[in-house]
């Protein structure tokens, strides 16, 4: 039940956000540098992401080979990240900013994102 529910509450949300960074690249990366200008920001951020990963990891920790790990691989990253961005703002701004540097490394992050939301999508819904 809570992958089934997870996976209907995350599908969307995952799939819009790539859909919105894949139409609206110019916008998207206009964020993320707001983001290296404001510090408040990064935090708060910082602390929404990692209680989601937290609400995720207690309520949906299976370790298992099928959408049910999945959802659980995406809950630790959620609480990772929060981690990450609270403890090491400074050089997960450096590493996003080389990144954006990339040539298409946005397409193709939303381009696998999208991909991962529809997968969440269809497992939820269909």
């Amino acid at each position: 039940m809570t992958t089934l529910l997870l996976a209907k509450i995350l599908g969307p949300i995952v799939a819009v956000e790539a859909l919105g960074l894949l139409l609206n690249k110019d916008f998207y990366e206009k964020i993320y540098s707001d983001f290296e200008k404001n510090n408040g920001l990064t935090y708060i951020a910082g602390i929404f992401t990692l209680l989601c990963g937290l609400l995720m990891v207690l309520s949906h920790n299976v370790w298992t080979l099928d959408t049910a790990g999945l959802i659980t691989f995406l809950a630790w990253a959620f609480l990772l990240k929060g981690v990450a961005v609270i403890l090491f703002p400074r050089q997960l701004l450096k590493l996003s900013k080389s990144i954006r540097k990339c040539g298409n490394c946005l397409v193709t992050t939303g381009v696998i994102t999208l991909i991962l939301g529809g997968l969440l999508i269809w497992v939820g819904y269909f």
